[in-house]
C-alpha cells in the first residue's frame, strides 16, 4: 500500500480540526443551548459511523478481542465530546487559533 497520503491527510485533519472549532462555536452561538449544540455537532457522526457499518460489518472483535481490551478504552468518545463542547463554549470567548494551538500545546504535554 502506498503510504503517500498519510502525511497529507493529517495536515488536512489538522487544518479542519481548527476550522471545526470555529463552526462549533458558531453552532452554540446559533443553536444557544450548548447541550443541544453537542448532540447536533454528534448527529452527523453517528449517522456516518452507523452507516459505514450496516455498508461494512466485518471484521467484527471476538470475545478475546473485548475481553482483552483496556476499561478505558471505551470512554475515547466522551473524551472528545469534552473537547467538542470546549469548542462550542469557549472559541467565541479566545478565537480558533488560541483555541487549537491550546489543543496542540496540551496534546504535545500529555504525550511527554
Amino acid at each position: 500500500m502506498n503510504a503517500s497520503w498519510i502525511i497529507p491527510f493529517i495536515i488536512l485533519g489538522g487544518a479542519l480540526q481548527s476550522c471545526g472549532a470555529a463552526m462549533n462555536g458558531q453552532l452554540n452561538k446559533s443553536i444557544v443551548n450548548p447541550w443541544l449544540a453537542s448532540a447536533v455537532s454528534a448527529a452527523p457522526i453517528l449517522f456516518s459511523s452507523s452507516s459505514l457499518f450496516l455498508i461494512m460489518p466485518h471484521p467484527l472483535p471476538t470475545s478475546k478481542d473485548l475481553a482483552s481490551m483496556p476499561w478505558w478504552a471505551v470512554i475515547g468518545g466522551l473524551v472528545g465530546a469534552v473537547q467538542v463542547y470546549a469548542g462550542l463554549t469557549l472559541v467565541t470567548k479566545v478565537g480558533a487559533g488560541p483555541f487549537v494551538g491550546l489543543t496542540v500545546t496540551a496534546a504535545l504535554i500529555m504525550s511527554l
